[in-house]
């Protein structure tokens, strides 16, 4: 094939190893071409406006920013460019974060080489690719659940609780042995439950609706931004 019929793929991962490994894999295919591997949205942001991939495989977290950021960046300066995520993630949010977050497919580390490559092949030709039972299975949460205070999972109110009590972001993950991404994105799937645009207005709501407690020594406005 020629090399202006080969698919472009730009790898963005924070952990060097896994990066090299997926770009051996989607290098080793004759109709594909790995054009740069980056660790951080902004390297992906520089390769992105350099190389106008045609797929961006990338990972759920990355260290300077979530992955609303580093799709909104990506887009900016390549916005022909499909993205896939390609995360070993155990958060059960995942899949859910790839779909909210515009991505065109989803494939976890898991996968099978021939379906992270038919993903890739799928995806360029414009066509989305996301795991059908784990895509049914999200679909018919979210159909299923209740709105408001009652669609906050177990986690999520953890979260908020530790907010109520004047963590920050950084301590609740420190402590709960998550990382900073993935408490962010607790606290945005919380918020839109609850309605809300601010941390903030999500405690209010959550300590209104019953299912967090407020310390009543404890203003409100301490909630850590």
């Amino acid at each position: 094939m020629e090399r202006q019929d080969q698919i472009d793929v730009l790898v963005v991962d924070s952990h060097h190893i896994v990066a090299q490994g997926i770009a051996l894999v989607v290098g080793s295919e004759q109709t594909m071409r790995v054009v740069g591997t980056a660790g951080s949205i902004k390297e992906a942001v520089e390769l992105g406006a350099l190389r106008r991939p045609d797929v961006v495989l990338m990972d759920l977290g990355l260290p300077d920013g979530d992955a609303n950021a580093a799709i909104s960046s990506i887009r900016a300066v390549s916005p022909m460019s499909k993205i896939m995520m390609v995360t070993g993630s155990s958060d059960d949010n995942a899949l859910a974060i790839a779909v909210d977050s515009g991505c065109a497919g989803y494939v976890h580390m898991t996968a099978s080489t021939e379906e992270l490559l038919n993903a890739v092949s799928t995806v360029a030709a414009g066509r989305a690719y996301f795991p059908t039972a784990a895509l049914a299975r999200l679909l018919y949460e979210r159909r299923s659940a209740p709105n408001g205070a009652h669609a906050v999972s177990d986690r999520e109110r953890e979260v908020l609780q530790l907010l109520a009590n004047g963590r920050t972001v950084a301590d609740i993950a420190t402590g709960m042995g998550l990382s900073v991404h993935t408490v962010r994105n607790h606290i945005r799937r919380a918020m839109r439950h609850l309605g809300v645009h601010s941390r903030l207005d999500a405690v209010v709501a959550a300590a209104r609706a019953g299912i967090l407690s407020v310390e009543t020594s404890k203003p409100l406005r301490s909630v850590r931004l």
